[in-house]
């Protein structure tokens, strides 16, 4: 009997030392071949350069290339579903737009759960939007502006990137917190809906601080807030809504990276600690300054997860009291 235990102890030695020197490829030696970066956008869009820009670094960094897919459509659904479907290995990364948290509650029959289908690896750069008028509009400061608005509910009109974007859904909270009542005019992009602007169509927008950036600086349009609890380094003199005393729209478009749930903890920490040393990088932050308008953020995987789940939450109340539906 001793030596038939003896044997058994020593096969279940070998057969988990087995499985430890199988595992440990996953982590230690990823990657060992390409890695597939999914944007659900389509190229011009923000999302794009931004992904492109870390493919890039991450490329040199690993030694294998990082293929940049564009898989657009639905607000960016198709190429999420095709992460979260994806084999959780670390070979298929989703870079992520902070409509992935507003998603949710405005389209039905999701395919996916945004909060368990995902695994969190790093938030990188936030972009909080900016309340910008039309140089001709009949307000000179966020008050007076304010005031003119509560005098004319329903008269003027703001316009967005789109239905379900950021632009759009800044307009829906500010509504809500406000009082106010302003009508939504989407366009396909954020370029018409600026040049609309700049021709006086429509009177505001809560635009992307990126879209809107060089019509500020060239004095074609008027910069009233920053649609965040600060200001920002591009506009230090534009207040923001927090310090006018508008409290709760903390509008900004956020840019991370996430794998489909069940991937390796430890080939999640190796692409989140490689991604803050390039974000890091004053080289990469002076890009994702410029190219984005975007504050230089750090989250690693439990931080991301926290932020998704409690945008899920606020946005579900807010997304449904305004009655959006894009279905």
């Amino acid at each position: 009997m001793g030596p038939s235990r003896t044997l058994k102890h020593f096969l279940a030695a070998v057969a988990a030392l087995a499985s430890l020197a199988s595992a440990a490829p996953a982590s230690a030696d990823y990657p060992d071949r390409p890695v597939s970066v999914v944007v659900g956008f389509p190229a011009g869009g923000s999302a794009d350069p931004f992904a492109r820009l870390f493919g890039q670094e991450l490329s040199k960094k690993w030694g294998q290339p990082v293929v940049i897919e564009n898989k657009a459509g639905a607000n960016a659904l198709i190429g999420t579903n095709y992460v979260a479907k994806a084999p959780p290995d670390g070979y298929t990364l989703l870079v992520a737009l902070g409509n992935h948290t507003m998603n949710p509650a405005m389209y039905k029959g999701m395919q996916f759960d945004t909060s368990k289908d995902f695994a969190p690896i790093a938030l990188l750069a936030l972009a909080p939007n900016v309340l910008v008028v039309r140089d001709s509009f009949p307000a000179k400061n966020f008050q007076e502006f304010l005031q003119v608005l509560k005098q004319n509910p329903g008269k003027y009109t703001y316009a967005s990137s789109g239905n379900g974007g950021t632009p759009h859904l800044a307009g829906v909270l500010f509504s809500q917190k406000t009082g106010t009542s302003i009508l939504h005019v989407p366009y396909k992009g954020a370029a018409p809906a600026i040049a609309d602007l700049m021709g006086g169509t429509v009177d505001m927008s809560f635009a992307t601080l990126s879209s809107a950036l060089p019509q500020i600086k060239a004095g074609k349009i008027r910069a009233l807030a920053i649609t965040y609890d600060k200001r920002v380094p591009q506009l230090p003199d534009v207040p923001s809504l927090d310090e006018l005393g508008v409290k709760g729209v903390n509008i900004a478009t956020w840019y991370g990276f996430l794998a489909p749930a069940g991937t390796p903890p430890k080939v999640v920490e190796k692409i989140h600690a490689d991604l803050a040393e390039i974000a890091a990088r004053p080289a990469v932050q002076e890009q994702l300054t410029t190219m984005l308008g975007s504050v230089i953020i750090s989250e690693g995987p439990k931080q991301f997860q926290q932020r998704i789940d409690k945008e899920l939450a606020e946005w579900d109340v807010a997304i449904k009291q305004a009655g959006v539906s894009l279905n």
